[in-house]
């Protein structure tokens, strides 16, 4: 008879199981249990005598002569443990495949997922870019008589005259435009403005009498090389720099006064402000100028910026630019509290902020809002996709030189220009009456409509109930 051995426990357990024996079965069983004793009593001499460090002959005669009983495996009343069924194996072998397969195409399908999501946010949730180049005929002029007599900032910095080629000569004819390059930007960005109102000027202006007669004049854009500092990330920087501008505001009203440096009409006052275009940090730079102990008074009155960061901080790794941003914000909303013009420092100051919209990743357009800074009677802040003519978003650099803009800027600044008056600017209101017409659509909440048409005396109220000052 053939047996398949079958372990046995030493603790004089068997391993076996009955179901429903028979009378033969039972014999055999009780012949086993029988056995059983004798057996744990040779394992048992076995280990005591391994234990001692001694083995005995006949220790090793009866474990030899002792072969484990098992029943037979045709009984159909009794079985042992049973094994899954290689069938069961192999259904589980199938459903971990099939799993494993699943899981991989569902990780590709995340995968791919998340990369479409991505894809359709850096590409195809971006507005088309829709500017026009813009060319020119650049020149510039550097001041090198600006030095430290005037400005203790005079071997870091430069001041420059812009002239375009062929129009522009080297004397100071026209109205004086200040240039504020942004983090990081050169003095050279005020390339594509300056060369549309030089050729604006050139091409409709100069010949046309009427426009003369309203004290219309071309306009002399400078601009200052900061060698490309950073004042996005150092508050002390940005304060040099307008302690810097002050004094070439300073230093460029001295030059009309000059008549080897000027050629202008004789019965025409002298310029006693400049304007302001400024671009990024530019633009925060244009008001802290205001806030400045060197800040000569009136000597800036239109303020235009370019994705310029007014609201907070681009970045916050310097403790210092964020309390500079908190005093020059909170400077310029006490300034528009004062219920009198008169205790009003700013009372004059026109400030107009334009973002360039969703194409302008380096500074989000949100951070451009002034609506906190300033009431609508001296300010707005207005996205380049919302200017007539222009109906797109730009980037932070195309800003500056996209055509359909700066052609709509030029015409802009010389439609608030006044030579007849000191400050070469039309008055306050006249200018927001401009800056509303020709950068807005007249749909919005503070349409040029709301502007009355004389220089009110008081500033009545900061609320959004008035809308007429």
């Amino acid at each position: 008879m053939t047996r398949r051995s079958s372990s046995v426990d030493v603790g004089g357990k068997s391993s076996l199981e009955l179901q429903n024996p028979d009378a033969e079965s039972e014999h055999r069983l009780n012949g086993l249990i029988s056995r059983q004793p004798s057996t744990s009593r040779q394992l048992s001499g076995v280990y005591s005598n391994q234990a001692n460090g001694h083995q005995h002959p006949t220790s090793h005669a009866a474990v030899a002569s002792f072969s484990p009983l098992s029943l037979p495996t045709s009984s159909p009343s009794m079985t042992t443990t049973k094994q899954p069924p290689l069938a069961s194996l192999g259904a589980r072998n199938r459903s971990l495949w099939f799993m494993s397969v699943l899981s991989f195409f569902v990780a590709t399908a995340g995968v791919g997922l998340l990369f479409a999501i991505f894809r359709s946010l850096t590409t195809r949730q971006i507005e088309p870019k829709g500017c026009r180049m813009s060319y020119m005929r650049p020149s510039y002029i550097h001041f090198s008589e600006f030095d430290t007599e005037h400005t203790r900032f005079a071997s870091k910095y430069s001041l420059y005259l812009y002239r375009e080629q062929g129009i522009d000569g080297g004397q100071l004819r026209g109205i004086p435009v200040l240039f504020i390059p942004g983090n990081a930007g050169s003095y050279k960005q005020v390339r594509p403005i300056a060369a549309e109102t030089a050729n604006y000027f050139h091409e409709y202006l100069q010949h046309d009498s009427n426009q003369l007669d309203s004290g219309i004049r071309t306009l002399d854009f400078f601009t200052v090389d900061f060698n490309e500092d950073i004042t996005a990330f150092h508050g002390q920087t940005l304060l040099d720099q307008a302690e810097y501008l002050n004094e070439a505001v300073r230093y460029i009203l001295s030059l009309y006064s000059e008549p080897q440096r000027a050629s202008r009409d004789s019965h025409l006052p002298d310029p006693t402000s400049v304007l302001i275009l400024g671009h990024s940090m530019g633009g925060v730079v244009a008001r802290a100028m205001l806030v400045q102990p060197n800040y000569q008074e009136n000597s800036i009155n239109t303020i235009i910026t370019m994705s310029a960061p007014h609201a907070r901080p681009p970045v916050t790794f310097d403790g210092r630019i964020v309390q500079i941003y908190d005093e020059i914000n909170d400077y310029w909303r006490r300034a528009y509290t004062q219920k009198w013009a008169s205790n009003n420092p700013l009372w004059h100051v026109t400030l107009v902020s334009i973002a360039g919209g969703n194409l302008d990743t380096v500074v989000p357009s949100d951070y451009a809002s002034i609506e906190s800074l300033v009431p609508e009677t001296h300010g707005f802040t207005v996205f380049t996709s919302g200017i007539p003519t222009v109906w797109t978003s730009m980037d932070h650099q195309a800003i500056l030189w996209c055509d359909q803009f700066r052609k709509v800027l030029a015409q802009t600044l010389y439609s608030i220009i006044d030579v007849h008056r000191a400050s070469q600017t039309k008055p306050r209101a006249q200018r927001m009456r401009v800056f509303k017409k020709r950068l807005l659509t007249g749909l919005e909440t503070i349409a040029e409509k709301t502007l009355s048409l004389n220089e009110p005396t008081i500033l009545l109220t900061l609320d959004d109930s008035s809308t007429r000052f």
